[in-house]
């Protein structure tokens, strides 16, 4: 008697497949959304990123405060972008 586990090369032949074999044809689409709130922050948080890189070099002539300041504009864009213009966006530090 042969075990279940094993089989020869006649047996794999007539196995035959468990699910469906039919290709599926249709598209299933998306349901079309509006730009929310989630889209703005997404996009101020890029330009965060980028105003707040190029005021902290500029500002303190420092890759390590860029990094810094690109950090905080990407996190927190609602508060970096304005204090980076309130403090004279890309003016060195004591200059106004």
């Amino acid at each position: 008697m042969e075990e279940p586990w094993l089989y020869s090369a006649n047996n794999l032949a007539r196995v035959e497949p468990s699910g469906p074999t039919e290709l599926v044809t249709e598209v299933i689409e998306r349901p079309s959304r509006r730009a929310g709130l989630g889209d703005l922050y997404q996009l101020a948080a890029v330009a965060g990123t980028a105003l707040g890189a190029y005021h902290g070099y500029r500002r303190s002539g420092s890759v390590s405060w860029a990094f810094g300041w690109s950090l905080f504009g990407g996190l927190m864009p609602v508060f970096a972008i304005p204090l980076a213009f309130a403090q004279g966006f890309g003016k060195k530090k004591g200059k106004s």
